[in-house]
């Protein structure tokens, strides 16, 4: 699979436009129903601010999955794991990253869903490439971008519990959910971080194609209210 682009958005945390002329490739080999593995490279051309290079990537990755129903797991993992090359005009780093997710079945049809994610990286990244901690996808409560950092490390456990049967056409249900994480510094030690957090609560709509989902999230730190909206559609 290739593809290439160009791509525009504003950084939330720098506040800075970013610019992105990308070209890339990427294959994965299913090696069993519940493991496959992937990698690819690409090269991008990109222009933060006033500041201009070109970043090549070499990456590869292996993945667990033992859901049989993705959109509402019960007792099954999805782990990946990643190791990214990154060769910039000025330097090398190499950055790894874990996805780690378990979904643990309770009283009834609710289930226990609990994530850890880390992006970390012994070398300074350029800023334009730091990972953004914040927003929907790994610390409600807080906007996107609330901080970065060459390290972010994120966790949440979250309660999902069903209100309609699983054999009506639309599974609906509510959550409840706490989040944590930080952004830091390569050279610095995650033990010495600071956790972040935000708690909250949500509902949810899952129908054969369209899933939905509203997420009202609190930050502990600053006392801000959020809203997550989402929406995924599935392809057989």
């Amino acid at each position: 699979m290739a593809d290439g682009g160009i791509a525009r958005r504003e950084n939330p945390h720098f506040e800075v436009g970013d610019t992105r002329k990308t070209v890339q490739g990427r294959a994965e080999v299913v090696i069993q129903q519940w493991l496959r593995v992937g990698g690819g490279g690409g090269f991008e051309d990109v222009t933060f601010g006033d500041v201009h290079d070109r970043i090549k990537r070499i990456d590869a990755d292996v993945t667990l999955d033992t859901r049989v129903d993705p959109a509402f797991p019960r007792n099954a993992v999805h782990a990946t794991f990643g190791v990214e090359r990154l060769t910039f005009e000025a330097t090398r780093i190499t950055r790894r990253t874990a996805d780690i997710r378990g979904y643990v079945g309770l009283l009834g049809q609710s289930v226990l869903a609990l994530r850890s994610s880390f992006v970390t990286s012994r070398d300074p990244v350029p800023v334009y490439e730091q990972t953004l901690l914040g927003g929907a996808s790994n610390l409600r409560g807080y906007q996107a971008g609330y901080k970065a950092g060459d390290n972010v490390a994120a966790f949440s456990a979250e309660l999902r519990v069903p209100v309609t049967s699983p054999l009506s056409v639309g599974r609906f249900g509510v959550k409840a959910f706490v989040d944590a994480g930080t952004a830091y510094a390569a050279g610095v030690k995650f033990s010495d971080q600071t956790l972040d957090k935000g708690y909250g609560g949500g509902a949810y709509l899952h129908l054969t194609v369209i899933s939905l989902a509203l997420d009202v999230a609190r930050a502990q730190r600053t006392g801000d209210i959020r809203y997550h909206f989402g929406m995924g559609v599935t392809f057989k």
